[in-house]
């Protein structure tokens, strides 16, 4: 009688075991390896609100009432570098608004010396005594990756790493992530990606999400935020309330899901409300029209999910960044004004600005807003806060 081996056998489990564990440990010698370009920092974890909690609001609101309100808009604006800028351009584009954050992409650089040198001429454009501004990027790990330099790591897709189902491999890989950020100069990282996908191919999410179980892209999302935490780098937890569920590119069109709001608490949304207790910092909205929640506007627009939902019913209380303004999702349908009053009145901190829009609009539709009553100060204020909130626990707000 022949001895058939069964696929569920011990000895078969035990051999995908070890595979498994090796699989993991070359690809960890794999990332180390490309570590020794940089100095070495010791970087304490990430403890929000350090000290005297009034002490600490109080030099916040110092900071919103010495601002004018040209500068408190700036501040809740993330700004791109036009492609093509000579560096020796980036310092005074900065200074002339002094925008409370700036993308950067691949075209604004070659190499990693470039990249240093452009963080550094950044942050040269604020005074001292300034608020210093969030510099951020997307380094998600596989396709989208904006540092694809020879001395970082270069990670695999989120996808690719969350078929491991090992949250310590997500938590290092991210700790090295955010400590090559940071060496470079960057300290906010738009990522992790929590949407939920079955496959990991490249449509708009695909590969980029860590899996399709919620309650493992929970555990893999808590992970990837201790990690960037420990490097000190801030992390971004998106696209919420959850865009895998659709394959429409909220690039040009957008997209809509016929989901309830208890369908999106019964799976989508595990996710983000483990990471949000997790302590996520700062969450960017998916440009999504959901018509049984809210019939007239797309996510970022929207009191009843961001206000209703992420705020009251969420407890969020840290800061709400916009996905890219000038999106098709958005700006195919609304005017720059409506996009900006919806945004502000819906619960958005912070607006990105990543081709097209600049400050000086954003400051002349407010103002006109305001002249017309659609907004007030007060709506200005309370974002600022949160953002210069945000800025006191990372560092980036003098006392």
């Amino acid at each position: 009688m022949q001895n058939h081996t069964h696929l569920g056998s011990p000895n078969i489990r035990s051999s995908r075991a070890l595979l498994s564990r090796i699989g993991k440990l070359f690809l960890l010698c794999l990332l180390l390896s490309h570590c020794a370009s940089f100095s070495t920092h010791r970087y304490e974890p990430y403890s929000p609100l350090v000290g005297n909690p009034e002490e600490l609001w109080q030099t916040v609101r110092n900071h919103v009432r010495s601002f004018g309100l040209q500068e408190k808009i700036a501040q809740r604006c993330i700004l791109y570098i036009p492609r093509g800028m000579p560096m020796e351009e980036v310092e005074p584009y900065i200074r002339a608004t002094k925008p409370g954050g700036v993308i950067l992409y691949r075209w604004n650089y070659e190499t990693l010396s470039e990249l240093v040198r452009l963080t550094r001429e950044i942050r040269r454009g604020y005074p001292e005594g300034y608020p210093q501004p969030f510099i951020c990027a997307d380094q998600e790990g596989g396709r989208v990756r904006a540092f694809p330099f020879k001395e970082f790591a270069q990670l695999p897709s989120a996808f690719q790493l969350g078929r491991y189902r090992d949250p310590e491999l997500i938590r290092s890989a991210s700790y090295l992530t955010a400590v090559q950020m940071r060496e470079a100069g960057v300290n906010m990282n738009l990522a992790p990606v929590l949407d939920l996908v079955e496959e990991g191919d490249s449509s708009i999410i695909g590969d980029r999400s860590f899996g399709g179980d919620p309650q493992w892209v929970e555990k893999a999302g808590r992970a990837y935020l201790e990690g960037m935490r420990a490097g000190g780098v801030i992390p971004v937890i998106k696209h919420f309330p959850g865009h895998g569920s659709t394959r429409t590119d909220s690039h040009t069109l957008l997209p809509v899901v016929d989901l309830t709001e208890e369908d999106l608490f019964r799976r989508d949304m595990i996710p983000f409300r483990g990471t949000l207790r997790a302590g996520a910092p700062v969450v960017m909205t998916a440009h999504i029209l959901y018509p049984r929640i809210d019939p007239e506007y797309p996510v970022t627009l929207s009191q009843r999910i961001l206000q209703g939902i992420l705020r009251d019913r969420l407890g969020f209380q840290g800061v709400v960044m916009s996905d890219g303004l000038e999106m098709g999702a958005l700006a195919g349908r609304y005017s720059l004004k409506e996009t900006v009053i919806g945004a502000f009145r819906a619960g958005v901190d912070i607006l990105l600005l990543y081709t097209r829009y600049r400050i000086e609009d954003i400051v002349s539709v407010v103002e006109e807003s305001m002249r017309e009553g659609s907004l007030s100060e007060a709506d200005i204020d309370t974002g600022v806060e949160r953002v210069l909130a945000l800025k006191q626990a990372y560092g980036l707000l003098p006392r």
